[in-house]
């Protein structure tokens, strides 16, 4: 199922005025696909996805699933599941029937096949062993899977998921959210991923959509956004650790770093101050012709290390270096990019 949004917006009253939660959005979600909305808290990718469920109802703008127009149908007419971040299981209820709750009203289905139904959904999410137990007996994993296994049962046409991890702990985040992917790989459902992990959204997404202030930032695969961020936000949101932003300068064809020329490039216009963007893996050290540093610190992280150089403007910038390169804090090295992105003050990337 296709999903397109045009034009998207939705206002909130408050007694200081109006607040645009999301300002005229266009996103097309490709059917069969698994679509991650990432930004910050409050840049609108919640109200988003409960626009699309129809528990918010746009202010301006058109949803469509497939050809039909929805924004005025009631959840329940939209054949959609929904998760939630605190899993809304019916703590009296065992496994199996909060997984058959859905499907509790159904007259097209037996009681018989109500309960296949639900072993295979828990089959499906690996809890069909958990099935007389109720929701205080699980796991928070366990009972995140129940309520996936729930909204799934009715075989929606678009799977909804509202920072379905935020409530696990970091090993079972990273376990749920391969079952996430491998779920919706094998059943082939339309998924939108609410998060505000980055790391989470580019390890499942076959898209992300990255928001800020209501606005979209950027549409795209995970991997080329990272390398080809069209703003400073994108470029900072994406990334861990975090990408370095430093003042540069343009001069008669020039990037400037301090005083240092880095390289030349093919750009006409006006000198001018830029923002330089360097990711840490960017960074290597070299013998010669590169940006005199001192090393500040030094963390090991395993197979690589983290060093933070200090330049003489007194810059910090923080590098991703192999384990096994030579370093001691204190230690004075020249130091050269691979890449770096250039953005205008204003945060557009010109280079």
């Amino acid at each position: 199922m296709e999903i397109k949004l045009k034009g998207l917006t939705k206002e909130f009253s408050k007694k200081e005025g109006n607040v645009v939660a999301v300002d005229h959005i266009d996103v097309t979600i490709p059917s069969g696909k698994l679509i991650g909305l990432l930004g910050p808290s409050g840049c609108g990718k919640s109200t988003t996805l409960y626009m699309i469920a129809g528990l918010h109802q746009a202010t301006d703008g058109e949803i469509y699933f497939g050809d039909q127009e929805v924004s005025k149908f009631p959840p329940e007419k939209r054949g959609i599941g929904l998760v939630f971040q605190n899993y809304a299981l019916y703590p009296h209820l065992t496994v199996r029937q909060n997984i058959m709750f859905p499907l509790e009203n159904r007259k097209d289905m037996t009681k018989e096949e109500r309960l296949a139904r639900a072993q295979e959904m828990a089959d499906l999410v690996n809890i069909g062993n958990l099935m007389d137990r109720k929701p205080a007996q699980l796991s928070g994993g366990q009972q995140q899977r129940v309520a996936i296994a729930r909204a799934i049962a009715k075989m929606p046409k678009v799977l909804l998921l509202d920072e379905p991890l935020s409530n696990l702990d970091a090993r079972l985040r990273l376990q749920t959210r391969e079952e996430i992917k491998r779920i919706q790989q094998r059943t082939g459902i339309t998924t939108i991923f609410v998060t505000h992990d980055q790391e989470e959204a580019m390890s499942i997404s076959d898209e992300i959509v990255v928001m800020s202030n209501g606005l979209v930032q950027q549409i795209g695969k995970p991997q080329e956004v990272y390398d080809e961020p069209k703003n400073l936000f994108v470029a900072k949101f994406l990334g861990t650790p975090p990408i370095n932003v430093v003042e540069g300068f343009f001069k008669k064809d020039k990037v400037l770093l301090g005083d240092k020329a880095l390289r030349d490039v093919e750009f006409t216009g006006e000198d001018r101050k830029v923002v330089l963007g360097i990711r840490p893996e960017f960074i290597k050290i070299v013998e010669e012709n590169g940006i005199d540093a001192c090393i500040d610190f030094v963390e090991f992280i395993g197979r690589d290390k983290i060093v933070i150089f200090k330049l003489e403007n007194g810059a910090l910038i923080k590098g991703v270096i192999p384990a096994e390169v030579s370093t001691k804090v204190g230690e004075k090295v020249k130091i050269d990019f691979n890449r770096m992105f250039i953005f205008e003050e204003s945060g557009e990337r010109i280079l």
